[in-house]
Formats: C-alpha cells, sequence, structure tokens
C-alpha cells in the first residue's frame, strides 16, 4: 500500500518484458528506472544529467547508457544531458503542475474567505 506523502513514478507492468524483448541488461533497465527517479525527484521535466547518470550508476554507466541511447529510452540532448522522450505521456510538465498548483491556491483561498455559514461541505 501507497504511503501517504510519498511520490512514485509510473512503470508499465510490461515494462521488464518489454526491456528483454529489446535486448537491455538488468543494468541498463536499472539505470533507466534510476534516471525516471532522478528526473521526477528533481523535478526536471524528464532530463537526466551526466552528473546525475554518475550518482545512478557510478562510473560503468557507459555501456548500459548507450544501450538506452540505442533503443529510444535515452535521447541525447546536449552533451551533458540526456532525455527520457516517454516521459510527456506519463507525466504532468512543471510548468502545468505550477499553474495547477496556484490554481488550487487561489481556488482554497476564495473558498476559506466565505462565511461559514453560507459554505455548503459537497455531498
Amino acid at each position: 500500500m501507497p504511503r501517504q506523502g510519498k511520490r512514485y513514478i509510473c512503470v508499465d507492468l510490461d515494462f521488464f518484458e518489454d526491456a528483454e524483448d529489446m535486448g537491455l541488461t538488468h543494468k541498463a533497465q536499472l539505470l533507466f528506472l534510476r534516471c525516471l527517479t532522478e528526473a521526477y525527484k528533481r523535478q526536471t521535466d524528464g532530463q537526466v544529467t551526466r552528473k546525475h547518470l554518475a550518482r545512478c550508476g557510478g562510473t560503468a554507466y557507459g555501456k548500459p547508457l548507450q544501450a538506452l541511447l540505442s533503443v529510444g529510452l535515452l535521447v541525447e540532448k546536449d552533451r551533458d544531458v540526456f532525455w527520457i522522450p516517454s516521459w510527456p505521456k506519463w507525466y504532468e510538465s512543471m510548468a502545468d503542475v505550477s499553474a495547477r498548483r496556484a490554481a488550487d491556491r487561489q481556488r482554497k483561498r476564495v473558498k476559506r474567505n466565505i462565511p461559514q455559514h453560507l459554505y455548503r461541505v459537497p455531498d
């Protein structure tokens, strides 16, 4: 059961089967999952830097990284920046998250300024 207050990443239930079909090693699969968690934790809209990759895979991330690039799970955007192309399918952009949170704050602010005798609790 998910713990309240924790954040989670979305992983397709067929991920490991699909990854094996693509010929990815266990190290490459783990590196991809680590990339997902790093990007989500750091709120980078699916971008991962070489520095983050080194943290995820130590100094031995070269071959797994090349495997992820060759099957398209990662795309090199810049010399030191990689992007997860499936990110927009599963996650909101940080701009969308910020806009939604701002709208929620405004909605709650307005709601709290309503006098108690006029406030109706939804059914």
